[in-house]
């Protein structure tokens, strides 16, 4: 079970570190300013609280837009 890098909580809903370079950027840089010591590691994972709702495609099966990065 992947946990939250952020919080810490295991969640059903994780996302890892997108493989687009530029959104990989954008959420690394986003990472770094809401915890300056986090570890990117390619197993580092984020959970669905920490993005807003309309970030989602379809929020009953909880699929992320391509590009979302707007961290929370």
């Amino acid at each position: 079970m992947k946990v939250c890098a952020l919080c810490v909580i295991g969640d059903t809903y994780v996302f890892t570190l997108p493989k687009l370079v530029e959104v990989r950027e954008r959420w690394v840089k986003l990472l770094r300013r809401i915890n300056p010591n986090i570890k990117i590691t390619s197993s580092l994972a984020v959970c669905a609280d920490h993005f807003h709702k309309d970030d989602f495609t379809n929020f009953s099966m909880v699929k992320l837009m391509p590009g979302s990065s707007k961290l929370r």
